[in-house]
């Protein structure tokens, strides 16, 4: 099957020439590969170099799975539908690995397809599952293979009309030409397109907090994971009360996330030109627009009224756009499909919900704490990952 230019990180090539059984959906010896590769990976001194990897491995641990587990019902036969071909994206590092792990857990033989980038994090992670694949976990070689190649390889059209499930992940482009390549009639497909998500963040809230500066921290844990790339990372930050609340709250934050950005972050002067470039594009289309502070760092654009045209304007690498209001409903403009997720801070829950249902928007699957945009749901974009890769067996009693 493969035949040119492409290099498998785990698994065989035999293992793609074969018909796989799949498994039911949480299966014993999948729950005991992840908790043994959890094990080694958080025992693992390189693990504690990336933040991403240690969640990961932090997640993927047994308890956590049998949490997930015990929200399924236990009379309900579901095994998994068969091969799955992932397609990841390389913004994202460890991307593959959940898609990987919502595979699995679903029952499923898995294929995944990786960016080109050589990620040092994933390197690791692709060295300790083969290690376990070649020793404790033989028997699993069939369910994981990983690899890379180029994008016109004639492996994707041979994997996309073997598969049973096509999880594509990545820029609307990249999906739209592997959606090109036919399915079998009965395969199912789900797409993870380029998407954006927003903050909202109530003052008073903010403000009567008692440790201030940890609400700072998971803001940029928030916004500057993966240059703010990630779909997960707010691009627009709605603040809501009294305006004296909200310039003492932004002073406050804006101050320790500028510092934060110091600490931790790899300035580069081209992105900062391309911010104050991109701000420049917005205030000639929008006299309304302010350049708020000086930092190069997080480049704020305050705005009377928050739109997708302004979103579209963005330009990532630390950009925000910032508004202010009494009413979440100034972010109705921009909730729309291609809004994910919003994570927000002193909002009460049941003000949430009521907002969703009274206004139905199209978009915003996802509502999370502030610090918790990139934890991985096995409901992701409002798709049931579990149930949308497995199928359910009716077994009807005389």
């Amino acid at each position: 099957m493969f035949t040119q230019g492409e290099k498998i990180l785990t698994g065989e090539l035999a293992s793609l020439t074969q018909e796989v059984t799949p498994l039911p959906i949480f299966d014993e010896n999948i729950l005991l590969f992840f908790n043994v590769l959890s094990q080694r990976l958080r025992q693992n001194p390189e693990t504690k170099s990336y933040p991403d990897l240690t969640a990961f491995a932090f997640w993927c641990r047994i308890k956590n799975f049998l949490h997930l587990k015990e929200k399924w019902r236990q009379d309900e036969l579901r095994l998994g539908r068969g091969l799955t071909f992932h397609v990841c994206p390389g913004n994202v590092p460890l991307n593959f690995a959940y898609s990987l792990a919502a595979g699995l857990l679903a029952g499923c033989p898995c294929v995944v397809r990786l960016s080109s980038r050589d990620f040092p994090q994933a390197k690791l992670l692709y060295r300790e599952m083969d290690s376990l694949l070649r020793s404790d976990f033989h028997s699993l070689i069939p369910f994981i293979t990983c690899f890379q190649c180029e994008h016109d390889h004639p492996i994707l059209a041979q994997l996309s009309e073997q598969c049973r499930v096509r999880v594509l992940w990545g820029g609307d482009e990249a999906i739209r030409q592997i959606r090109l390549l036919p399915l079998s009639p009965r395969a199912l497909e789900l797409t993870f397109p380029s998407r954006y998500s927003v903050c909202a963040i109530d003052a008073a809230a903010f403000l009567n907090n008692p440790h201030p500066e940890q609400l700072c921290e998971r803001f940029y844990a928030d916004a500057f994971f993966a240059d703010q790339w990630a779909c997960t990372s707010p691009r627009a930050l709605l603040w809501l009360g009294e305006t004296t609340e909200i310039k003492a709250a932004q002073s406050i934050l804006w101050e320790r996330v500028e510092e934060l950005c110091l600490q931790n972050g790899e300035f580069l002067p081209v992105h900062a030109v391309k911010k104050r470039e991109h701000f420049c594009r917005m205030a000639a289309q929008y006299p309304e627009m302010r350049l708020a502070g000086k930092s190069n760092y997080a480049v704020r654009v305050t705005t009377p009224k928050l739109t997708p045209k302004l979103l579209d304007l963005w330009t990532g690498d630390g950009m925000f756009l910032e508004a202010s209001s009494h009413s979440l409903d100034a972010l109705l403009s921009i909730l729309g499909e291609r809004c994910q997720t919003l994570c927000c801070y002193g909002i009460p829950a049941a003000v949430l919900r009521d907002f969703l249902l009274r206004n139905r928007p199209m978009g915003c699957d996802r509502i999370v704490p502030l610090g918790s945009s990139m934890q991985f749901s096995l409901n992701w974009d409002g798709i049931d990952l579990i149930r949308s890769m497995s199928r359910s067996i009716e077994v009807l009693n005389e």
